[in-house]
């Protein structure tokens, strides 16, 4: 092997090992950020960008569905605005710096940089003349942004966002000490003229400006209902109804039909120019700060924890098209290899492809729900129960929740559903407690201690485990009417217990792995490696099991045995705790932790796939396979910098199909498939990875 070829070798063994994810676990929520996107601007019906915090950009080229990071060069700052000239032209603003792309956002380069400033909002009326404002300062660009010079503006305005007409009417909006104020320019910002939009003085802030005309326009804010002009901003009246005391963004479509969009979760609709709005409920767990539309009907609005939310009939209905969530999440269960649902706080996540959409389901808004427990008997029939001891039930796949508060005293930790009817959960005092009516009524069985109890399953109607504090293990063989404590010898907490059958059975603690194999009267020791707590485990077969659990705040555990646990292997994720497992097949797991974390292998966790949040490629790639020739194992690399379904396949000389080793939906990163030619004669063989528009054929050859 050549110098040359000895250098890519290494150096591509060096840049695939370092990926920080190659454990073959992908990240698949929060989609597409976790951050707070604070400003939303669409070209086109299919291409527009989101900002928001941590120097994020994002991009999307199909409406919505897919988003890909840019590479803003900003990493510590919040970006709080948008401009866009035309799909490659376009400028964002940060606390100090000024940006601007001319390539559609693949490359920014900064412009400004003003650490005196705190920008908060940029426009450009031209391809030449533009205005950045924020704290008391305005500047001014007459050169695309290459040099900005600062302008004179009323002095002690606090600007926070503005609207221009044309290339010489425009607004600067924001506030002045407690009192909301609008500046006013009609020769392109050589003079500004300070208006009063409320004599009263009991609007606080001015947070955005809409204008349709240059006599009609409108304001929303802080502790305001809204505001409208037919003269040019001389003279504004307010609408009756206050929709929000903290109305974030005003956008209209024409005339007669705008929105607003609220900091409690609302968005507003107008029909008749202003008079009268109706306003509806979204999400009083987010909170929205922009809301554009590209035509008269497509519509987005964008808040915390990356909530991106889209309609397509004028506002009439808002879906999300941002997937997961930002809070932490407890437990995950999956029905069959596309169906699943995860729970946490104020949130029930269902997906129906594979995880790679999770959308919120329908429940009591506003009411603050902490879910630890989530059960499905069948697809239609499901329970979910939160940490207050409420239990929520949805009989067509979690469209609907109903509730309804079980005991005001329990404070459950995990819940099994052996049926429709019949199920069980177990509290912090020692008790287990049992429906046989679909959760209408409850019997109380105690175990004989008063221990907290973290998790429980049942094999059958009769035959079931709970566990606990303090290394307890109970098993009942009548319902749960009575309980027997089984010998485990350990003292450390178990927080998840699963058989496999009547016989086998595992559980997993603090720091510790245990296994039965008959039916837990005796549990031995089989691991005490792990470096902190593990929280739950999951078996797929006699052989094939997952424990995960790690640190709150600085790293994930998930281990991985083959043979039964006699041997487990670590393999690393993401540097936060990870609460829950759901295990579909030997390859195929999904796992869910803090901050709305939701985990997927398809490769049971062996090394494949980055993090697609933290590197995206720049381009689609096939890497040569290495090693070349090989024998009988050789590992396939490739990237993709978009999400797109990929096809990945070994042909042999003759064009026959050998093997598919990919064929799914993938979103961006680097990944790396495994090849095992062991069955097959020694020989040229191709390898061919296909896309949406994209096609690539390199060869390999097999030598035994």
């Amino acid at each position: 092997m050549n110098k040359l070829l000895l250098s890519f070798v290494f150096s591509l063994l060096f840049y695939y090992g370092d990926l920080k994810a190659q454990s073959g676990w992908m990240v698949q929520s929060p989609y597409p950020t976790a951050n707070y996107l604070y400003d939303v601007k669409f070209i086109n019906n299919t291409t527009g960008f989101v900002c928001g915090a941590l120097g994020e950009i994002l991009k999307t080229t199909n409406g919505g569905t897919n988003w890909n990071k840019q590479n803003t060069g900003i990493s510590g700052e919040f970006i709080r605005s948008l401009s866009f000239l035309n799909a490659n032209t376009g400028y964002a603003v940060s606390r100090s710096k000024i940006i601007k792309t001319i390539n559609g956002g693949e490359n920014w380069i900064i412009v400004e940089n003003d650490t005196a400033n705190k920008f908060q909002y940029i426009t450009f009326t031209d391809s030449l003349n533009g205005y950045a404002a924020g704290a008391y300062k305005v500047k001014k660009s007459t050169d695309g942004g290459n040099s900005w010079i600062q302008i004179i503006i009323p002095p002690n305005n606090f600007i926070n966002t503005g609207y221009f007409i044309n290339s010489s009417t425009g607004y600067l909006a924001g506030h002045i000490y407690t009192f909301a104020k609008l500046l006013k320019t009609t020769n392109s910002g050589v003079n500004w003229q300070s208006i009063n939009v409320d004599n009263q003085s009991t609007i606080t802030d001015i947070y955005s400006v809409f204008f349709l005309n240059v006599d009609t326009g409108f304001v929303v804010g802080s502790q305001m209902t809204i505001g409208k002009t037919t003269n040019g901003g001389v003279n504004w009246i307010f609408t009756n109804m206050l929709i929000s005391p903290d109305i974030r963004s005003v956008f209209f479509i024409n005339s007669q039909t705008g929105f607003v969009a609220t900091g409690d979760g609302i968005i507003g609709k107008t029909k008749n120019g202003g008079i009268n709005w109706t306003s509806e409920s979204i999400s009083q767990n987010d909170r929205f700060f922009s809301i554009t539309f590209s035509d008269s009907v497509t519509g987005y609005a964008t808040g915390s924890f990356g909530l991106i939310l889209k309609t397509t009939n004028a506002g009439n209905n808002w879906n999300s098209i941002s997937s997961g969530t930002n809070w932490d999440l407890n437990e995950v269960k999956f029905l069959d290899k596309d169906t699943g649902y995860a729970v946490g706080s104020n949130a029930i996540l269902k997906t129906t492809n594979g995880g790679q959409l999770w959308f919120s389901q329908s429940r009591r808004w506003g009411y603050q729900e902490n879910f630890i427990s989530v059960c499905f008997p069948d697809y239609s029939t499901g329970y979910a129960m939160d940490f207050n001891g409420d239990l929520c039930k949805t009989s067509n796949g979690g469209l609907n929740w109903s509730s309804s508060q079980i005991f005001p005293g329990p404070t459950p930790n995990d819940m099994y559903f052996v049926n429709n009817t019949t199920g069980y959960f177990c509290d912090n005092g020692g008790r287990v407690y049992k429906t046989t009516n679909q959760g209408v009524n409850w019997i109380i069985y105690s175990t004989g201690n008063n221990y907290r109890l973290y998790c429980l399953q049942f094999l059958n109607d009769n035959t079931g485990f709970v566990a606990g504090n303090y290394g307890y293990i109970g098993k009942t063989t009548n319902g749960g009417v009575n309980w027997s404590q089984l010998t485990t010898n350990t003292g450390q907490g178990i927080n998840g217990i699963h058989f496999i059958n009547l016989n086998t059975g595992f559980a997993a603690g603090c720091n510790i792995i245990l296994k039965t194999t008959d039916s837990g009267n005796i549990w031995n020791t089989i691991y005490s490696n792990a470096p902190d707590c593990l929280t739950d485990i999951k078996f797929a077969n006699e052989n094939t099991g997952y424990a995960v659990g790690g640190n709150q705040d600085y790293y994930s555990i998930i281990l991985k045995t083959t043979n039964g646990g006699n041997n487990w292997t670590s393999q690393s994720a993401i540097n936060k705790c990870i609460n829950s497992i759901a295990v579909v097949s030997n390859d195929t797991a999904y796992a869910v932790g803090v901050f709305g974390a939701i985990l997927k292998t398809t490769n049971g966790g062996t090394v494949g796939i980055n993090n697609y949040q933290e590197e995206i490629p720049e381009s689609f790639e096939l890497f040569q396979n290495y090693p070349n020739p090989f024998n009988p194992i050789t590992k396939i690399n490739f990237a993709i910098p978009k999400s797109v379904f990929v096809t990945l396949k070994v042909y042999d000389l003759l064009g026959r199909e050998i093997k598919t080793l990919v064929n799914e939906m993938k979103r961006p990163g680097f990944y790396a498939v495994d090849f095992n030619g062991s069955s097959l004669p020694s020989g040229v063989y191709f390898y061919k990875m296909m896309t949406d528009g994209n096609s690539m054929v390199k060869r390999m050859i097999l030598i035994k």
